[in-house]
């Protein structure tokens, strides 16, 4: 620093808040299950004329995403609320999974697809999305005791929150105690372990890259605006 000799990369030298450095380049402090889901889009707008920055917009790309939610969680709620298929009460239990859709994405997700969507809200609204994936799924393998397509389903969607977010871990291990304790199946336990396995994989290796360390978040290498 005293010859002049010494230089930061431009990538660190705009180091911000969301952000951590580490082995000469900078890195985003929450997990990388955020640019997964937008690569494809942005892919496909990289070779549309339509889209002058060559990328695909943030929000509409998450819109997309809750448009898929939608019909999935009011499935779930539908089946949950009332799960017997009596056709007298048909439209009664339409009309609660309704309510319950639109009271828990009111609650959740709709509160910051309406404030700033930036690094920090955007990745809280696709981990609540991606845990809102996983009831849907834990519903449906609740309600089938012989299937395990919404056990492998409800585990990668419980990985990909844990990609999004680190708290998505201890989601993870919430979800698996749950399949435990309500199959009491090995065979349950051990495909929501493989589905969710890929995921815990990648989100080991991309810690030791941005941190140095498997386990590592790298809190302690990034630069927080606020001193707490």
């Amino acid at each position: 620093m005293l010859t002049g000799t010494l230089r930061l990369r431009n990538g660190v030298a705009t180091l911000t808040n969301d952000e951590q450095a580490y082995n000469g380049a900078t890195y985003t402090n929450w997990g990388f299950g955020v640019p997964l889901l937008q690569a494809p889009l942005h892919a496909l707008a990289a070779h549309m004329r339509s889209f002058a920055s060559g990328f695909f917009p943030d929000r509409a790309i998450f819109f997309g995403y809750v448009a898929l939610l939608v019909p999935v969680l009011w499935l779930a709620l539908s089946r949950a609320v009332a799960p017997s298929s009596n056709e007298r009460d048909g439209f009664r239990r339409k009309i609660w999974a309704f309510a319950a859709t639109s009271l828990l994405l009111t609650c959740s997700l709709f509160p910051l697809m309406a404030s700033r969507f930036w690094i920090y809200e955007e990745t809280l609204g696709y981990f609540i999305m991606a845990e809102l994936f996983a009831l849907s799924a834990y519903v449906y393998a609740m309600g089938s005791q012989g299937r395990l397509l919404p056990i492998v389903l409800l585990g990668a969607a419980a990985g990909m929150g844990l990609l999004i977010r680190p708290t998505g871990l201890g989601y993870l291990a919430i979800w698996g105690l749950l399949v435990l304790l309500e199959r009491r199946s090995p065979r349950a336990l051990l495909a929501y372990v493989g589905a969710s396995l890929p995921f815990v994989g990648f989100w080991l290796a991309s810690n030791r890259v941005r941190s140095g360390s498997v386990l590592s978040l790298g809190y302690a290498k990034s630069t927080p605006w606020n001193s707490y």
